[in-house]
C-alpha cells in the first residue's frame, strides 16, 4: 500500500498520449498499447528504517539520481545548475511507497516531472525527455584469450557482463536494443572493430536497424582479473570514444556509462520550453495498412523533440502528421532525414497542409 506525500496526489498517474478513435481501435484489435510513460521520474532508495528523517535523505538522494537522467550528469550536482534543485527535494515529490529490494528495506519515490522540467528550463539547463529512442548496443569481449560478440543473452561470465551493462543502462534511463547477431551481423562487425574504434564498419552495420544511436563497447579481461574498456558512441555523423579501466567490471562499466549518457544527453537534450508551440508538417507515402499506420506514428513519437504527432489528413497511401516539438524544427528534420525507415520524396514547393502550414518534408515510409 501506498504512502503519500503531505502534499502529493494518492497514486502515480502515467501520462497517455491522446490518438484518433479509428487509431485506438485498430490497437485494441491488434494488441498494441498506447501508453507513453516511463521510469525516469521514478527512483528507488535503500533505507534503514521509516522515520521521517531516513526517507527524507532518501527523497533528496533519489532526486539527485532523477535529474542526473534528465541532464546527462551523474555525480557532483552540487557544482551543476539543476543542483539548486536539490535544497527543497520534497517540492517536487509526487509519491512514495515502501517496498523490498533484495529482502532490503526501500523507498519508490515518483516526481513531479514536469515541475522539474520547469525549473530546469528556467535554469537554461537542457533536459533530455523521457520518450528515448532505443539506443543499439553492440558488446565484444575477449575472455581468457576466447573472442565474441554477445547479444540478448549470455551465460558465464559474458552473462555477468550483459548484465552488469543492463543495470548501468537502467539507471541512467538509457533504453537499449541489440543487434540481431545473425551471419549478415557477424560478417560486418568483429571484435577488432569495436576494439579499435572502426567506426564505419560500425555505422554500415547499424544502418539496417533505423536507431538514431549507436553505442558498441569492447571489454577485455586480463589475467589478473582486471577489465579495460573501449567505447564508441557514434550519433549522426558525430563519433565520440573513450576508454576506461584497468579495474574491476562494474567501474569500468559504470565509468564508460556515465560518459555514454552525457554524450546523448549533450546529443539530444534540449532547453524546456524553448521550442514549445513549434511544429513540423509532414507527408508519408506508402501508408497501405493499419499496421504500417501504427509503426510510423510509434516511430515518430520515438524521435527526439516530437512531442505529439496529430494526423491532418488520410488520402490513398498517404497521410499528412502534423509534429508538436520540443526541439528546434531543423533538428527534428535532421534526424528525420537521416532515418532509414523514411525516404525522403520531392514536394511541390508551395503545397500547404491541412494545418495551415507549409509543408517542409515528404517522405515514403519503408519499414
Amino acid at each position: 500500500m501506498s504512502t503519500a506525500a503531505p502534499s502529493a496526489p494518492d497514486r502515480l498517474h502515467r501520462r497517455r498520449r491522446a490518438l484518433p478513435v479509428v487509431v485506438l481501435a485498430a490497437c485494441a484489435l491488434l494488441g498494441v498499447g498506447t501508453a507513453a510513460a516511463s521510469d525516469l521520474y521514478t527512483a528507488e532508495v535503500r533505507v534503514d528504517g521509516r522515520q521521517d528523517a531516513e526517507r527524507e535523505a532518501a527523497v533528496e538522494a533519489g532526486l539527485e539520481r532523477v535529474i542526473g537522467r534528465m541532464v546527462g550528469v551523474y555525480h557532483g550536482l552540487e557544482d551543476h545548475p539543476a543542483g539548486e534543485l536539490l535544497d527543497d527535494a520534497e517540492r517536487y515529490l509526487e509519491s512514495y511507497r515502501y517496498l523490498r529490494l533484495d529482502d532490503e528495506l526501500a523507498v519508490e519515490l515518483r516526481y513531479e516531472g514536469g515541475v522539474l522540467r520547469r525549473h530546469l528550463g528556467e535554469r537554461d539547463v537542457a533536459v533530455w525527455g523521457e520518450h528515448r529512442a532505443p539506443i543499439l548496443l553492440w558488446v565484444a569481449t575477449e575472455i581468457d584469450g576466447r573472442r565474441d560478440l554477445l547479444g540478448f543473452a549470455a551465460a558465464g561470465t559474458e552473462g555477468e557482463v550483459l548484465e552488469t551493462l543492463h543495470d548501468g543502462a537502467e539507471q541512467r534511463a538509457l533504453p537499449l536494443m541489440y543487434p540481431t547477431l545473425d551471419l549478415r551481423d557477424r560478417q560486418a562487425v568483429g571484435f577488432v572493430d569495436i576494439w579499435g574504434g572502426f567506426d564505419e564498419s560500425l555505422r554500415e552495420a547499424s544502418q539496417r536497424y533505423g536507431s538514431a544511436a549507436v553505442v558498441a563497447v569492447g571489454l577485455r579481461k586480463a589475467g589478473t582479473g582486471a577489465w579495460r574498456a573501449r567505447w564508441t558512441v557514434l550519433t549522426g555523423e558525430d563519433a565520440l570514444q573513450h576508454h576506461t579501466g584497468p579495474g574491476e567490471l562494474e567501474r569500468v562499466v559504470t565509468e564508460g556509462l556515465d560518459e555514454v549518457g552525457g554524450a546523448l544527453t549533450r546529443r539530444f537534450a534540449v532547453v524546456p520550453g524553448e521550442h514549445d508551440g513549434q511544429q513540423l508538417e509532414i507527408a508519408l507515402i506508402g501508408i497501405d495498412a493499419v499496421e504500417d499506420y501504427l509503426g510510423a506514428v510509434r516511430y515518430l513519437e520515438e524521435v527526439t523533440g516530437v512531442e505529439q504527432v496529430d494526423v491532418q489528413r488520410i488520402a490513398g497511401d498517404r497521410v499528412t502528421l502534423r509534429l508538436l516539438l520540443a526541439r528546434s524544427p531543423e533538428r527534428v528534420a535532421e534526424d528525420l532525414d537521416d532515418a532509414e525507415t523514411l525516404w525522403p520524396e520531392a514536394l511541390p514547393a508551395a503545397e500547404v497542409g491541412p494545418g495551415g502550414g507549409q509543408l517542409t518534408r515528404s517522405y515514403r515510409w519503408q519499414p
